[in-house]
């Protein structure tokens, strides 16, 4: 045999272990779908809906005080910290400019009453215009009827007393109006002196500040000297000057997202936890959630409701002004059917789960959801408990019964 013959021989057996090596691989099984993929096993759990908030601490009972009129901070008598007794003296405006402003009330008050006095003088006095006319017009027409059987002349007399009289009689009318329109414009001026007297006596009476509850100073905002109201560039009338809390009893206020806020109701109970006070945890209760909500002023979209929320068991420490924790379980369901939510698949409306069969094969199969806690969701039909559920996967999800590829969008792996 020549030695080109030996070698196309060589080449043909080379190529044919080559094939053959081939069509083993070819026939070898598939790598199993379990050994790409991610699962849970659906079984029974208790599954809860949660809602969480940032709060602030705040005394359940806090007050601003402020004085009403405006004027120099004349004293303080208490400081921060202070403990006050309802009806304790706080701090009192220098009153030279109170008692002015009084003296010159009460002075317009005396002027208006001297006003009344004058008015009612009027009055008298045109009502004796009034009757005494009343009693020459009836001289008058006495004379008249006395004078028709007397001569032209006496008639002509007669009928120009009544005349005058009638016109004496209408003049003291006028007067009695006029004296009437006096009398009311004085009682218009009497009530406004009277109310400025009365603003200008509780404007005195409020330069003394006292304190409205019992409770512990947490802020004074001003100091001795300057001037509150109006002409002040920093306080006025209307701002706290001074904050008193009850510091025995504490509430948190919250401000809840409104998706949350429609599963809060009064008098659920409220996990708090703070910031300040590591490992300390208390159950409070819902005691009001808001019924307007507010959108953050520095230009978030987020529209959030205040829930308030009692602390009947407050820990050691716990001031006005820290920061909490708020949780609030807002549905429950126990021993349900749950699965992972990362295992749901939303398609064209319909909620589906991908089950791993015994066989290694993935199904698709159609579920209907209950209420979601967490990493779990309770599944009410589609799955009877024990199924293998797939959440996510190594590399690729493998094609499934009934079509498609992959995990939900946002799982591990996922083929989106």
């Amino acid at each position: 045999m020549s030695k080109t013959i030996k070698i196309v021989i060589g080449v043909v057996v080379a190529v044919a272990i080559l094939a053959g090596t081939i069509t083993i691989f070819a026939l070898q099984p598939s790598e199993n779908q379990a050994d790409s993929v991610l699962t849970e096993v659906v079984e029974r759990r208790d599954v809860t809906t949660t809602v969480a908030a940032s709060g602030v601490v705040e005394a359940s009972d806090q007050r601003s005080v402020s004085f009403r009129p405006a004027g120099q901070l004349a004293s303080i008598e208490v400081s921060v910290g202070d403990v006050v007794a309802e009806g304790d003296l706080l701090a009192t405006l220098d009153p030279s400019d109170l008692e002015a402003a009084l003296a010159q009330a009460r002075s317009g008050l005396e002027a208006a009453r001297g006003g009344i006095t004058s008015a009612a003088q009027g009055e008298a006095n045109a009502q004796f215009g009034i009757n005494s006319a009343d009693a020459r017009l009836t001289r008058a027409e006495q004379a008249v009827r006395a004078a028709r059987g007397e001569s032209r002349d006496s008639r002509d007399n007669a009928n120009r007393e009544l005349a005058a009289a009638q016109a004496d009689r209408d003049a003291a009318e006028l007067a009695m109006q006029v004296a009437r329109e006096g009398r009311v414009q004085a009682d218009i001026a009497l009530a406004a002196a009277q109310a400025s007297f009365d603003q200008a006596e509780r404007a005195l009476e409020d330069a003394t500040l006292v304190a409205p509850m019992s409770g512990t100073v947490i802020s004074i905002a001003s100091k001795v000297g300057e001037q509150l109201g109006s002409t002040s560039p920093t306080a006025g009338a209307s701002s706290a000057f001074m904050v008193i809390a009850d510091l025995d009893t504490f509430v948190v206020t919250a401000d809840f997202a409104e998706a949350d806020v429609v599963g809060i109701e009064e008098g659920q109970e409220v996990t708090v936890t703070f910031d300040a006070i590591p490992g300390a945890s208390v159950t409070g209760t819902v005691l009001e959630a808001g019924l307007f909500g507010g959108v953050d002023p520095a230009g978030g979209r987020l529209t959030t409701y205040e829930v308030t929320i009692s602390l009947p068991n407050p820990p050691n420490g716990l001031r006005v002004g820290m920061t909490a924790q708020a949780s609030i379980t807002t549905e429950s369901q126990s021993n349900v059917l749950a699965a992972p939510v990362t295992a749901l698949v939303e398609r064209d409306g319909q909620t589906s789960v991908r089950v791993l069969g015994a066989d290694g094969n993935i199904a698709l199969v159609d579920v209907t959801v209950g209420i979601q806690g967490g990493y779990w969701i309770e599944i009410t039909s589609g799955l009877s408990g024990g199924e293998r559920v797939v959440t996510g996967a190594s590399g690729d999800i493998p094609v499934v019964g009934g079509g498609g590829f992959g995990p939900p969008e946002g799982t591990p792996g996922g083929d989106e």
